[in-house]
This record gives C-alpha cells, structure tokens and sequence, in this order.
C-alpha cells in the first residue's frame, strides 16, 4: 500500500521529468507516455497526480515560477559580491527551469506573461536594494531600467541555440551562455560601453528638439522624406 509521503514523492518525481522534458523538446512534444517514462511511473499515476497533460503542466509552470521567484528574491537582502558568487556558483541547478521559461516565452499565454512581469517586478526590487547599498547606480527610470535587463538577459536566452550552436543540448545552454557573457557583460555594466556622454548628451538633445516639434511637425516632415525616397529606392 502506498503511503502519502510515497504520493507526495511520486508527484515531484513525475512534474521535474515533465518540466525536463518540456525544457528540452517542448510542450506539445511532451507525452503523458514519455513523462511516466522518465519519472520511472505508469501513465495512469501521472494522470492519478495531475488529471490531465494540462493539470501537469499548471504544476510545472508554478513550479519553475517559484524557482525562478525564490533565486532572484533569495538574493534580495544580500547584494554583495560574495552573494553574487554563490549564485553564478549553483547556476547549473536552475538550467532546466531557466529553458522551460524560455520555451513559454515563445508558446505565449498566461504563464510567459505571469513570468515577465514577475521578473521584472523581482529584478526591480532587487536593483533597488542595490543602489540602497551602494553597490549599483541610482536609474533615472528604476522600473525602465528592470525592463531592460530582464529583456536583454531573456532575450539571450531566447537567441541561446544561435549562440551557442544548434547541436548543444538545450538544457546546457544557460551555462554555456553564464561562461561566453560574463566577462565581457561585467566590463560593460562595470566600465561602460561609451568613453563620454557624446552620444548620450547628442541623442537626448536630438530627441527633445524632435519632441519640441509636435505631432503634426513630425507628420509633415515624414511625408516630406517619403515623397523625396518613393517606395522601392534607396
């Protein structure tokens, strides 16, 4: 006779074979017969534990939500170099949530959104801790700022299999991507990318003058270009 704590075992077995198989091959290619394959368990248990493909797949989404939720927020108090560390240094363990986020992201849906938002509400608080600390600059728009980076590290994430090549194993791209960027990201985030505030001072310049103009003065000046570049021509 099974016990509740055999159940209890059973089920995280079976959701963490789901979510590997859907980080690696995604969902739609994800069957109820492969998940009780890899978890070790028949088909009728998986669906005993979650009811359907869909109830299984509710549970990894709120699953990885959480693992995801837990390693920002988990640093949220200690933003020192040494924590840092020990992030980058457990990095491995949170590869196949961090592939099965980025299989969402191109599905779409409720849960792709749940998560962006989320990441970017949790990369907002953290950043703000840090600038409290000293650690990292104060942001002239903080919620912009959390956007931004959540968008260019999801965005590598997305581009990984074009980084990192076709032939890798998904699952290895987010260490691959963590050993090919963080040198070169931490001299950017640290030095800067500019040597001076030219371009910066020249673009804000350019567009509070484009600003200045009015929607109608931006309207008559486009019809201009279009008219002087007829479609087809360079």
């Amino acid at each position: 006779m099974r016990s509740a704590e055999d159940d209890l075992t059973a089920r995280a077995r079976i959701r963490d074979a789901a979510t590997m198989l859907i980080a690696r091959q995604g969902f739609a290619s994800t069957t109820v017969r492969a998940v009780a394959t890899a978890a070790g368990v028949s088909p009728a248990l998986v669906l005993h534990h979650f009811g359907s493909k869909a109830g299984l797949r509710q549970a990894c989404d709120d699953a990885v939500w959480d693992e995801f939720h837990a390693v920002i927020t988990s640093t949220a108090d200690d933003v020192s170099a040494g924590e840092l560390l020990r992030q980058f240094s457990i990095r491995t363990n949170h590869s196949p949530a961090a592939i099965y986020v980025t299989r969402a992201l191109l599905d779409g849906g409720e849960f792709a959104h749940r998560v962006f938002d989320g990441m970017v509400a949790d990369v907002e608080g953290y950043m703000a801790n840090a600038v409290r600390s000293g650690i990292v600059r104060p942001a002239r728009d903080e919620h912009t700022r959390a956007l931004m980076l959540t968008s260019y590290s999801l965005g590598s994430m997305l581009l990984g299999r074009y980084i990192v090549g076709e032939d890798v194993d998904p699952i290895e791209i987010p260490d691959r991507l963590i050993d090919l960027f963080t040198d070169e990201g931490l001299d950017v985030y640290t030095d800067g990318l500019f040597t001076d505030s030219r371009i910066r001072d020249a673009l804000r310049t350019a567009t509070a003058a484009e600003k200045a103009k009015g929607p109608a003065a931006r309207s008559a000046a486009n019809a201009t270009q279009s008219t002087n570049h007829p479609k087809g021509m360079s």
